[in-house]
C-alpha cells in the first residue's frame, strides 16, 4: 500500500457527500488516508470478500465509498453488497459509487468486468426497484431492504465532448456510444 490519497476520485463533484468515518471498498493499492480500506487482495486494514458478511458493527461509518469495484460484480453480489452497506452505514448515511460507465470502452477493455453501469442501473439500487429486483431476482434477503434515496448521477463526460456545445454533444451522445468514461453517483440511507 504505497500510493496513499488524502482524498476520493473527483473530490470538486462528490467529496461534499463524505462524512467520517469512512469506508474505501476495493481499495486496492490506492487506500485513502484516515478511512478503513477494504479488499480481498493486497494489503488494506481489513481483508475480505465483498460477497461475504462485512465484519463491522451495524452503523459504523458515515460514509461507504468504492471506485471501480462494483463492475466486477454479478447482479445478485450488487444486491448483497448494498445490503450490507445499508447495515454499516448510519442513517443518512451516503454510498459513492464510481464505476465506468457502461457503454464506454472502459467496461469493455477488461475482461473482468461484469456487471455494466449506467444511470438505470443505480435506480435498480432504490427502494422501488430494489424490492421487485430483490424479489424476482432470488436475492437471499427477499424483500427487506434499506430504504436508498438517489442523490447524485452523472456521467462523466469524456474529453473533447465536454467543451462541444449542448446541442452537438446531445446529438453524439444520442448516436455515439462513447461519449461517457465514468459514472459517479451518491445514495443516501434513508431513516427507515
Amino acid at each position: 500500500m504505497n500510493n496513499i490519497v488524502d482524498f476520493i476520485r473527483y473530490p470538486d463533484v462528490l467529496g461534499g457527500h463524505v462524512k467520517m468515518p469512512g469506508l474505501n471498498l476495493g481499495c486496492g493499492i490506492t487506500p485513502i488516508r484516515g478511512w478503513v480500506n477494504a479488499d480481498l487482495y493486497n494489503e488494506p486494514d481489513v481483508q475480505f470478500d465483498l460477497r461475504d458478511p462485512w465484519p463491522f458493527e451495524d452503523n459504523s461509518f458515515n460514509t461507504v465509498y468504492a471506485a471501480h469495484t462494483l463492475e466486477h460484480f454479478t447482479g445478485e453480489d450488487i444486491f448483497h453488497i448494498f445490503w450490507e452497506a445499508g447495515r454499516v452505514l448510519r442513517p443518512g448515511g451516503h454510498f459513492i459509487g464510481v464505476t465506468p460507465y457502461g457503454y464506454s470502452d472502459m467496461q469493455f477493455s477488461a475482461l473482468h468486468h461484469i456487471t455494466p453501469w449506467l444511470p438505470g442501473t443505480v435506480d435498480c439500487i432504490t427502494t422501488e426497484l430494489w424490492t421487485r429486483n430483490a424479489i424476482f431476482g432470488g436475492m437471499k434477503q427477499g424483500s427487506v431492504h434499506h430504504n436508498w434515496k438517489k442523490v447524485f448521477c452523472k456521467a462523466k463526460v469524456l474529453p473533447p465532448f465536454h467543451r462541444f456545445p449542448n446541442w452537438l454533444y446531445k446529438l453524439c451522445s444520442h448516436h455515439l456510444l462513447n461519449v461517457h468514461d465514468e459514472l459517479l453517483f451518491v445514495l443516501k440511507l434513508e431513516e427507515e
